[in-house]
């Protein structure tokens, strides 16, 4: 029940149910078991669902130690909480901090569970993203064009949680760079794919069409802008 008020945007409920969990898993079976693990990752992802990610960090943090110990650094779960800890420290703008701790479940996923897993590709765009963040653009270009032509080989050019995932972060670099004409010709190809595979009201391809907008105007091609906003006013109409 906690998880579905997770994912029902329920965060606080959420928080209440995991927190019961955790007490109850910490007293029946220890701080070293794996059910209190997975009790501590939900309880911090509720924490972040409430934008309290200095207390989510810690307990991810918490958890990662724990995890590392009895797992083993290999581990699914000690991988997801290193995940969990780097965004939200990320969501604090704490780069410097956040960037390590992606590399190693970047790396580690490579090793563990392969070059086209769909966990390796994800991680592959959330560390492109943070060396984008921190002007490191060469080094994220290394990491997510290669990791884009493995995804869009492996799940095809519309899988979510890589494809598009990857070619947003590759659109935000080139934006980032200054390379507007790249990063316009990168938009168009995610607005068109979400156009077609979520459909134009769907929150994501929004915001693919409003920052398409947006640098179609700093190029000064107002027309296509404006048919742009056109197509999305009328879909949301």
């Amino acid at each position: 029940l906690g998880m579905a008020y997770t994912w029902n945007a329920r965060p606080a409920e959420a928080e209440r149910l995991h927190r019961e969990a955790l007490d109850i898993h910490v007293r029946s079976l220890g701080m070293d078991h794996p059910t209190t693990l997975y009790s501590m990752n939900f309880l911090g992802s509720a924490l972040s669902g409430q934008g309290r990610f200095d207390d989510a960090e810690r307990q991810f943090r918490e958890g990662g130690e724990i995890a590392q110990r009895i797992l083993g650094p290999h581990h699914l779960v000690t991988l997801s909480f290193l995940a969990n800890r780097a965004a939200a420290l990320r969501q604090q703008g704490k780069l410097a901090d956040a960037e390590p701790l992606l590399r190693e479940v970047f790396d580690t996923s490579r090793l563990v569970l392969g070059e086209t897993h769909s966990t390796t590709l994800g991680m592959a765009a959330a560390l492109g993203e943070a060396l984008t963040a921190m002007n490191r653009f060469d080094e994220a270009e290394s990491v997510v064009r290669p990791a884009l032509e493995t995804a869009r080989q492996t799940y095809g050019p519309a899988h979510h949680d890589t494809s598009q995932t990857l070619l947003s972060a590759l659109a935000k670099l080139s934006e980032a760079r200054g390379d507007d004409a790249a990063a316009a010709a990168l938009h168009r190809e995610l607005f068109d794919i979400r156009r077609q595979a979520l459909g134009l009201e769907h929150p994501h391809t929004r915001e693919t069409g409003d920052r398409l907008m947006q640098i179609l105007r700093r190029q000064g091609n107002a027309a296509a802008a404006e048919a742009l906003e056109l197509e999305l006013s009328a879909a949301g109409a």
